[in-house]
């Protein structure tokens, strides 16, 4: 996405278009280990050269998986850190930009209470796997706020007990505008 100057006092922005591969993958039984029939996938992959990413890790990280699983994706990508960036999270009446999906209630707790949302919803799925011998299934699917997602909150609670499940990072905004130059190498 490129920022364009403008006159008056918006941004506007040109969407991008990247070229992309469809990687195929088969569903593996947890029981056989074996293919699972009638369980092919396809997935998009975006083609790119460097990407740039946030992180809240403390510690410097040389290497990072790209992709899904640990056997599968795109190999592994060299980290280089070129600046330390702090956001905040927003309060009440703050404007907030969601960086993973986001939930404003699961399990009935409320994280936050939005007063407005500009953006999409998904439904958030994972398989998890535990012991030995292995076992898993699905974890609970619920509708998410997708990554992108502009939140004016209402009310605002403990956003950060989700980050561990990837959700709910979000960062206080005054408009996209300051957060690409904030961020940006």
């Amino acid at each position: 996405m490129t920022l364009h100057e403008s006159k008056s006092n918006l941004n506007r922005y040109n969407g991008i278009s990247l070229d992309a591969f469809v990687q195929d993958s088969v569903a593996i039984g947890k029981r056989s280990n074996s293919s699972k029939a009638q369980m092919l996938f396809s997935y998009e992959v975006k083609k790119f050269d460097s990407v740039w990413l946030l992180t809240n890790l403390d510690e410097e990280v040389e290497e990072i998986h790209v992709g899904r699983g640990n056997t599968r994706g795109l190999g592994r990508g060299k980290v280089r850190r070129v600046r330390k960036v702090t956001l905040e999270i927003p309060g009440k009446d703050d404007v907030g930009y969601c960086l993973t999906p986001c939930v404003p209630t699961f399990l009935k707790k409320q994280y936050f209470v939005p007063q407005e949302i500009r953006g999409d919803t998904d439904i958030y799925m994972s398989w998890f796997t535990w012991g030995d011998p292995p076992r898993g299934g699905l974890r609970p699917s619920f509708k998410v706020l997708k990554e992108g997602t502009i939140v004016r909150m209402k009310e605002v609670g403990d956003l950060e007990q989700l980050w561990p499940a990837g959700l709910n990072f979000v960062v206080k905004i005054k408009d996209l505008g300051e957060l690409s130059e904030r961020v940006r190498p």
